[in-house]
Formats: C-alpha cells, structure tokens, sequence
C-alpha cells in the first residue's frame, strides 16, 4: 500500500456532474460565473414536497497559480444558490476565500438545510468569482468533494 503523502485533503474528481470549474490549465483573467450544479432533490416532509438530497456538501477550490504582483489583486469566491437553473435571482450562499493568499487548496462545507433556509426551494448551485486589482490572474478549478470529516 502506498503512503499518501500530500497537503492536499481532497482529491480532484474530473467527473462533469461534480466539476464546478473544469480544470483546463488557462489563466482566468476575469470575473466569472461557472455552470449550474443540479441538487439530488427527495420528497421531503409534509410541507416540503422536494428537499435537497445531501445534507452537507464540501466545495474545493484547487489553486495552481495566483498573481499577486501588484499587491491590490483580490479574488472573491462565492457559492450562488437559485430555485432555477437560469439564475434569474441567485443569492449568495457561501463566501469561501475572500482573499486568495496563495497557491493550494481551499475548502467550504456548507449545509444544505442551512442553505434552504437562506433560499427556500434552492434546486442549484454555481461558483461565482469577483476578480478585481491591476491585473488579477488566477488558475483554479474547483469541484464537489466529500466529506472527510
């Protein structure tokens, strides 16, 4: 058996149901809004007809490289919830990394009744990043990891 030898926790997952942002190698100079992630939704309680699956979801941000060569770089991650998967009205469920310092990897669990609560009937999630500064430069990709914990 292998030793697993690693400062990385979660272990990136290419599968397309679960990759918030694909990991493609290419410098990401802008704002962004990634694509919408279905949530598994089950018949719920008497007065919750359908209700989200998993009660607790991990998203990971894998940083490869972060430019930071001015000092005003920011990088505003946040997790959007909507009841469609247009995202007409998202809300913000999450902020994760406000600040990206440096290259690794971050993570946020949230919980999904915590989250249906902030947005009654949420059915999808997305990424959301705010890049802002002189000349902001990130390369990432994130996804839907499990709960190590």
């Amino acid at each position: 058996m292998a030793k697993f030898n690693s400062r990385n926790v979660h272990m990136y997952d290419a599968a397309p149901s679960i990759a918030l942002l694909p990991k493609t190698g290419v410098p990401i100079t802008a704002s962004f809004t990634g694509a919408a992630y279905a949530l598994d939704l089950v018949e719920g309680w008497w007065n919750q007809p359908q209700y989200p699956a998993d009660w607790q979801l991990n998203v990971i941000l894998q940083v490869t490289a972060v430019d930071h060569t001015t000092g005003d770089e920011s990088y505003v991650f946040t997790i959007e919830g909507s009841t469609e998967p247009t995202f007409a009205a998202p809300v913000v469920i999450d902020e994760f990394a406000a600040k990206v310092p440096s290259i690794g990897q971050y993570s946020t669990e949230f919980y999904l009744d915590t989250a249906a609560a902030v947005l009654p009937g949420i059915q999808y999630i997305r990424l959301r990043a705010v890049l802002a500064g002189t000349s902001p430069s990130i390369t990432c990709y994130a996804w839907i990891g499990d709960d190590i914990g």
